[in-house]
């Protein structure tokens, strides 16, 4: 189980409620409506995604959870499953430091990971699940001098970068 969060620094806090201690994770979690959702912030605040995580969080009415960074990169997995998190945007670097397998982590319905490549090996056993078990897999690009995010691609391979964000055109230039 992760460690409990200095008493200045909640484990989990809602939005805009006190904070709440973190509850064991239950064997399984139902499809959340958007405001049930639970949000990992794991970017530095630094990171641009950062905000966007915490901006869309807000609008959605949904809960931010949080941990000391430590935990993050320490205890990734026992940290997701202890606050039931939901969604998760991580660097696939980040990701990589996960120990838990899709199964442990029976609340978690959206992985987003972008930031550099997102190779194959790293997300092969989340993808690998029967259909409808596990969470989405999503490729996500930006170029974050424009916005954070342009293309996204749910995955259920490494094919491809993904389809522009919106009706904005997108174009991959790169030298040989």
């Amino acid at each position: 189980a992760p460690a409990a969060a200095p008493a200045a620094a909640p484990a989990a806090a809602p939005a805009a409620t006190p904070a709440a201690a973190p509850a064991a994770a239950p064997a399984t979690c139902e499809a959340t409506a958007p405001s049930a959702s639970r949000v990992a912030l794991v970017s530095a605040h630094t990171w641009d995604p950062c905000i966007g995580d915490i901006y869309s969080t807000l609008y959605a009415s949904a809960t931010l959870c949080t941990a000391p960074r430590a935990q993050l990169l320490h205890e990734l997995g026992a940290m997701l499953g202890a606050l039931r998190v939901t969604h998760v945007t991580a660097t696939p670097s980040l990701w990589s430091l996960l120990r838990s397998s899709p199964r442990e982590l029976p609340c978690l319905e959206l992985v987003a990971l972008g930031g550099e490549a997102l190779p194959y090996a790293l997300v092969s056993e989340w993808l690998s699940r029967p259909s409808g078990r596990g969470p989405l897999i999503a490729n996500t690009y930006g170029v974050t001098e424009a916005t954070v995010y342009q293309t996204i691609s749910h995955l259920s391979s490494i094919s491809h970068l993904g389809s522009p964000a919106g009706a904005a055109p997108s174009h991959v230039c790169a030298s040989r």
